[in-house]
């Protein structure tokens, strides 16, 4: 894939990267994106929302904190696996090696032990998606925003879920973005249609969970099923 490179480069960004482009494209600040109209519950979920990408944005600029994980394209007549890295680097030789058609990152932020937050990203031939997994202290799936990027940098979406401790959704929201133009857009064009992430309502369905049980490895390896 000649442009795997490139899109690689794209699936290390951060979310408050990611949220401060969308605001200079979008010409709004994400925080008071709809907060007029959003529940009460919801605010105090973006407040602990907010908490989390500092720690984790702090703990990125401090080379720690999270553990990696990434899932390849399997080669014909395998079954897909996650493999955790020991770091980027391994990570980087190993797509080197393998040269996979696509590419799935999980960065896992852990706080006291337990999974706060995933930030997932996967490359391939039609863009770049990134899906951050915010979850509470118990287990339970705060929030899940998706931002999906079309591989022209031509447009740009963005959709929030929240969600209470029983995992009904409390409230949603969806905007699309001309990049070129920097202004908001009503709908897809036809042809082109949104990408459906995975959702993991509870920490512990994450498909690699059992190797968050276990301490970190310094080489890959494969996950649990």
């Amino acid at each position: 894939m000649d442009n795997l490179p490139a899109l690689t480069r794209l699936l290390r960004l951060l979310p408050a990267l990611m949220l401060v482009s969308w605001a200079a494209a979008a010409g709004a600040q994400p925080a008071d994106r709809d907060s007029s109209r959003r529940p009460a519950e919801v605010e105090n979920i973006e407040a602990y929302v907010r908490g989390i990408d500092l720690l984790a944005e702090s703990g990125e600029q401090q080379g720690g904190r999270f553990r990696l994980f990434a899932l390849f394209a399997p080669a014909r007549g395998k079954t897909p696996s996650w493999r955790e890295f020991a770091d980027e680097a391994v990570l980087d030789e190993t797509i080197k090696a393998e040269q996979p058609s696509t590419v799935a990152l999980a960065r896992v932020f852990m706080r006291a032990g337990a999974v706060a937050a995933v930030y997932t990203s996967v490359a391939g031939e039609d863009g770049v998606v990134w899906t951050d997994h915010y979850f509470r202290a118990d287990g339970t799936l705060a929030k899940l925003e998706t931002r999906w990027r079309t591989l022209g940098a031509e447009l740009q979406m963005e959709r929030e879920r929240f969600f209470d401790g029983a995992a009904q959704v409390l409230w949603s929201r969806v905007e699309l973005v001309d990049l070129a133009a920097g202004t908001p857009v009503p709908r897809l064009r036809p042809g082109i249609s949104e990408p459906k992430p995975e959702i993991y309502l509870r920490a512990d369905r994450l498909p690699y969970h059992a190797l968050l049980r276990r301490a970190p490895d310094v080489t890959p390896r494969g996950a649990t099923p």
